[in-house]
């Protein structure tokens, strides 16, 4: 039935119609043509890649390793695990240090109360095995209420006789972006001041979309990569 009704009238390519594709970007707040997408993100990959591998250099060099290539260097610096003890009193220290940064480079302007973090449980990290953040309402709240930066511990194996886990996010070099990226001055600063501050109805329902949400923390990344 399916070969004879169906498949005769199905698709010979996995892509979306053009048409189909453009808007689905649009409610993504990409209001630009997809060709012209395509050729900008892959100008980026060419010039972030062309960036990590003479970082790359550097940090060879000053941890005496042999291979200064991006992807042995990355994956020198993966073998630094944490521990799950571990996870939570080191990012704690690392926002700490970028908030230091903040203040006396005069970036942004903080929030007077600490960051709220804690350790996401088993069942979060199997549903979320990356660090996130977990926003606070924009709508219907009391006013009380606070976003949260999660962290993962790592990704168990899925099945008893397999040793690899999910360990992309929870190794030392890595929690400086993702703390400035979820944390401050990222996800948790720009919902709270959305909050706080007061924000529209028109912004709350409208805006949640990736060019105004993940734009702000890949822009507090760039704010704070000098430092």
């Amino acid at each position: 039935m399916v070969r004879e009704t169906v498949r005769p009238h199905a698709r010979t390519d996995y892509r979306q119609p053009a048409p189909v594709y453009a808007q689905a970007l649009r409610g993504f707040g990409l209001d630009i043509p997809p060709e012209t997408l395509i050729q900008r993100a892959q100008t980026s990959s060419a010039e972030i890649r062309q960036e990590m591998a003479a970082l790359a250099v550097l940090i060879a060099e000053k941890k005496s390793w042999s291979d200064a290539n991006y992807r042995a260097v990355i994956a020198r610096l993966k073998m630094k695990q944490l521990t799950a003890d571990e996870v939570l009193p080191y990012y704690q220290d690392i926002i700490g240090q970028i908030e230091d940064i903040i203040r006396r480079e005069r970036i942004i302007t903080l929030l007077d109360r600490a960051m709220s973090i804690r350790l996401g449980s088993e069942a979060e990290n199997a549903a979320q095995p990356a660090p996130h953040m977990l926003p606070l309402p924009l709508t219907g709240g009391t006013g009380e209420e606070r976003g949260t930066f999660v962290l993962t511990s790592g990704t168990p194996p899925a099945a008893a006789e397999e040793t690899e886990t999910f360990d992309d996010f929870t190794f030392a070099a890595g929690t400086w972006t993702l703390t400035a990226h979820e944390g401050r001055p990222g996800h948790e600063l720009q919902f709270a001041a959305m909050v706080e501050r007061g924000v529209s109805l028109a912004r709350s329902y409208f805006a949640f979309n990736s060019v105004n949400v993940e734009g702000w923390a890949l822009y507090a990344e760039a704010e704070l990569k000098p430092y």
